[in-house]
């Protein structure tokens, strides 16, 4: 009689920090296949990487519990390996799966978090067959969501997932259900409930246009800084600063070695929050948190959005250091070989858009941060002359974007007038004056 083993179970893993959930993108691997310990399961995207998810076991896939768009809670069952095909024989017998993974398991999993609606989403329950007792139907978190958005009672929609929970794609089918049926009514007035966004064309009065759904990276990115937007209090400083100085230190320098001005930027940045702290700060559920590193995010531009890889203890680190780090997140971010590391962290954030012919600007705070720092692009500024002509300077325009919950105006003022001396006069910053 040959050895049961006990399937194992694959789970959303936590891939930072503050990582809540996570979207699945890709699997590498479906039912049936076999996969090896540390073979490229499956790729899952956070709100700041995609990232590959290593198989924790040897054995065949018997079960795949969430499907692409998918999106997940830390610590849910997500895939099902066992080590034989008796194994996924009985399992595909049972058609059911383990008992501790079963979808009521599950559905556990995720109802601390889906208990209480997030705002704008109403909650949606059914009546079941005891008098006074409501539940939720059994779904998935995306199933969730998109029935909230399209106003959708989940107790009408049959489920095709593990016990009969509703999928994303139950939702979905739903929607074109009723689609289906109001064309075939050949409804005069508008459909209330339509498809779900694709490249679908609409009409805005008289304007036609193409509907497209949002890239996943940028739908984190909107729901990110509009979170940052509603709830810290913006507010922006100004200030010109003259770097002659520095454009000449720099020249001097061999080229292939050449910082970057953001390099110098970040530096003078570090060394402003160790001397200004209460900027190397910020809010996190109603109370203020006082950071002990100095690690600054850098901003970096890619094709669909944004990302922003972060220059760990900067105030620790030297300038060429620093230039080079910077140089290299930024190609990563490019060739999308971030880890969760490498974006995880930061206490503080730079912006330059100098790059780009941006005089001056006034970015968004990130979630957690006291402020933000923004660089304009150098450019030549007529000043007097001592002997009464004019005289042309190398000048940017900094801009300090601050939470006014967390720090006032003065404050602010007093740490980006930090910057701009260490920006006026490098050799303090070389030095550590």
């Amino acid at each position: 009689m040959g050895v049961s083993h006990v399937p194992i179970e694959v789970k959303m893993p936590k891939l930072g920090l503050t990582m809540e959930t996570g979207r699945i993108v890709e699997w590498k691997k479906k039912e049936g296949d076999k996969v090896e310990e540390g073979e490229t399961l499956l790729v899952v995207e956070t709100e700041k990487i995609t990232n590959e998810v290593k198989s924790p076991a040897s054995g065949i896939i018997a079960k795949i519990l969430a499907s692409p768009g998918d999106e997940v809670p830390v610590g849910q069952v997500i895939a099902i390996i066992v080590e034989s095909p008796e194994e996924l024989e009985k399992t595909r017998k049972e058609s059911a799966l383990p008992k501790a993974v079963t979808a009521e398991t599950v559905e556990k999993s995720t109802e601390k978090k889906a208990s209480t609606p997030t705002e704008g989403q109403p909650a949606i329950a059914t009546v079941s067959g005891t008098a006074g007792l409501v539940k939720r139907p059994k779904s998935t978190p995306a199933a969730r969501r998109l029935a909230a958005r399209y106003e959708i009672d989940l107790s009408k929609v049959k489920g095709t997932g593990p016990r009969g929970m509703v999928t994303e794609q139950d939702v979905r089918r739903y929607l074109e259900e009723i689609e289906t049926q109001e064309k075939k009514a050949e409804a005069v007035a508008p459909p209330v409930l339509s498809k779900p966004p694709s490249e679908e064309v609409t009409a805005v009065g008289p304007v036609k246009g193409r509907l497209m759904e949002p890239s996943p990276m940028r739908a984190r990115i909107a729901s990110n800084l509009y979170k940052s937007y509603s709830q810290a209090i913006h507010t922006t400083l100004f200030m010109d600063v003259c770097v002659d100085k520095l454009v000449e230190l720099r020249g001097m320098i061999a080229k292939e070695k050449r910082p970057s001005i953001t390099a110098f930027v970040v530096k003078a940045v570090a060394e402003a929050l160790v001397k200004h702290p209460y900027m190397n700060a910020g809010m996190i559920n109603g109370k203020i948190i006082m950071y002990d590193d100095v690690n600054v995010g850098v901003a970096v531009a890619l094709e669909d959005g944004l990302i922003v890889p972060v220059i760990k203890h900067a105030d620790k680190k030297s300038i060429g250091i620093i230039s080079r780090e910077i140089e290299e997140l930024s190609r990563k971010a490019r060739d999308g070989t971030l880890s969760i590391e490498d974006v995880e962290g930061s206490t503080f954030s730079v912006s330059n858009l100098g790059m780009y012919d941006i005089d001056y600007f006034a970015p968004i705070i990130f979630p957690g941060h006291a402020g933000i720092l923004g660089v304009g692009r150098l450019r030549d500024v007529a000043s007097p002359g001592e002997d009464g002509g004019v005289v042309f300077k190398k000048c940017m325009t900094l801009s300090i974007t601050f939470d006014h919950r967390v720090t006032d105006g003065a404050q602010a003022a007093m740490f980006l007038k930090t910057v701009k001396r260490y920006l006026e006069e490098p050799l303090e910053l070389l030095l550590g004056l």
